[in-house]
């Protein structure tokens, strides 16, 4: 499958002008303007993008830094009894990069970006070597730090979620080291561990993806997971910083190892998969909770269980990773979901110099794109059209449009360029659009508006 892209295209006429036409001077200066068409994003489906990168697993360590733009990955059981992995991995929306082997030892775990202090924290987890573990590390983009052995019982499969408001990261429940389900409440401040609560949702583990910050409303959300005595919930609990409330409403079904984000542009939480009664089937469906109610999306993902999700705020994409298909089969595919109508920005696209002359150097600029995503510039010299262009797979509208130059990511302020020779032996009208893509080479259900 290939994945959502951001698509935006400009729809120029340009005249190249060539050698002996001009030298009869019967060229004129060409005034180049840009036409910015709408796109509107296929958002009913989850796109599978790589499957490549870290080794099957799940109960890993997944967040994304704000700071640097990327998803790290850490850890997780690479089988039912193991191994334990101790990669450090990160995604930055086209490919996953190895960064390092050093640091935690080998294990399933949790873990959080605080964006405050820029580094991701993670607590505990498990192996089978040392068993339930209580370390506390951070990882600052370059390497892991052990920062503290006290506070919370050692414990897996706990929830973790960073309250950005107060500066601090949340902990709840777990598995401890008799196999017994916790139900106490503990902060990070970035020195220290405090108990803060051993009141509100009953003793659960299997909550390590399924508890989340909402930075609208400024509570962290818990929803589901498992007790020691197998029973499987489906109530949903928020947390102030003081208080445990359960604000249950009706949604999806009872179910544990799930995994849940909160998707900041939107302002809602978006959960995908777990398991339940099901069992060994796995749910796929995909569900939005908005503070006050939970809804199921009209959309169906990959049955998954035991994943992990983060939301890329900088791209505006959900990243799912790993966990089980089934009762046995470990996945190591990532897929990524933007969420809603999206509709992408008024691509401005300007030509230097004018007129542009055979044989000269001339520098294509697109500005106002979306930061980070490749940009792509194509052309036809039989004007308009709709076609596919074949090494995109996208309908553009251009009659058979080809990759004018190599693709190129957005920077930082959403500018693009090229400079490149103009061929001597072009004459005539050159249609010109500018395309942004999700993925290198892999954009997929784009409906363009015609070109009038």
């Amino acid at each position: 499958m290939s994945r959502v892209a951001l698509f935006t295209c400009i729809f120029v006429s340009l005249c190249f002008i060539g050698s002996d036409p001009c030298a009869a001077g019967s060229c004129e200066n060409v005034d180049i303007q840009g036409k910015s068409l709408g796109a509107r994003l296929d958002s009913s489906t989850w796109h599978q993008v790589s499957s490549t990168g870290p080794s099957p697993r799940e109960h890993f360590g997944l967040a994304f830094d704000s700071a640097r733009n990327e998803t790290v990955l850490f850890g997780g059981s690479c089988g039912i009894y193991g191994p334990y992995d101790d990669e450090t991995w990160s995604w930055d929306g086209a490919s996953w990069s190895y960064e390092t082997g050093s640091g935690p030892s080998g294990r399933n775990t949790t873990m959080v970006y605080d964006s405050q202090r820029q580094v991701i924290v993670m607590f505990g987890g498990y192996n089978s070597s040392s068993g339930k573990l209580d370390d506390t590390w951070e990882w600052n983009g370059t390497s892991w730090t052990l920062v503290s052995t006290t506070g919370p019982s050692p414990r897996h499969i706990h929830g973790m979620a960073y309250d950005s408001h107060r500066g601090v990261v949340v902990l709840f429940g777990g598995q401890d080291a008799n196999n017994q389900a916790l139900g106490d409440t503990w902060e990070w401040n970035g020195s220290t561990w405090a108990l803060v609560s051993t009141s509100g949702p009953a003793p659960r583990w299997y909550v390590g993806a399924a508890m989340v910050y909402d930075s609208q409303r400024q509570v962290t959300v818990l929803f589901g997971g498992c007790d020691t005595d197998a029973n499987i919930y489906n109530d949903t609990w928020e947390w102030d910083g003081t208080t445990w409330t359960d604000v249950s409403v009706p949604g999806p079904e009872p179910r544990y190892a799930h995994a849940m984000i909160f998707d900041s542009r939107r302002n809602v939480f978006v959960l995908h998969g777990g398991i339940g009664d099901n069992w060994p089937s796995c749910y796929s469906d995909t569900w939005e909770y908005d503070g006050s109610q939970w809804t199921l999306a009209s959309l169906e993902g990959t049955p998954r269980v035991a994943h992990v999700m983060a939301y890329d705020s900088a791209r505006d994409f959900t990243v799912l990773f790993g966990g089980r298909s089934d009762a046995y089969t470990f996945m190591n595919e990532t897929w990524e979901i933007r969420f809603g109508d999206v509709f992408s920005p008024d691509l401005v696209l300007s030509v230097t110099p004018q007129p542009l002359v055979a044989g000269s150097i001339a520098t294509f600029t697109v500005s106002q794109c979306d930061p980070y995503l490749y940009t792509y510039l194509v052309y036809s010299s039989n004007g308009k059209g709709v076609t596919e262009i074949p090494m995109m797979n996208t309908v553009l509208g251009l009659y058979l449009p080809k990759q004018a130059l190599p693709p190129k990511p957005a920077d930082s302020s959403g500018n693009v360029s090229w400079s490149t020779r103009v061929p001597a032996a072009m004459a005539g009208p050159i249609w010109i659009q500018a395309v942004q893509s999700a993925a290198y080479g892999k954009p997929s259900n784009v409906v363009s508006t015609s070109i009038e």
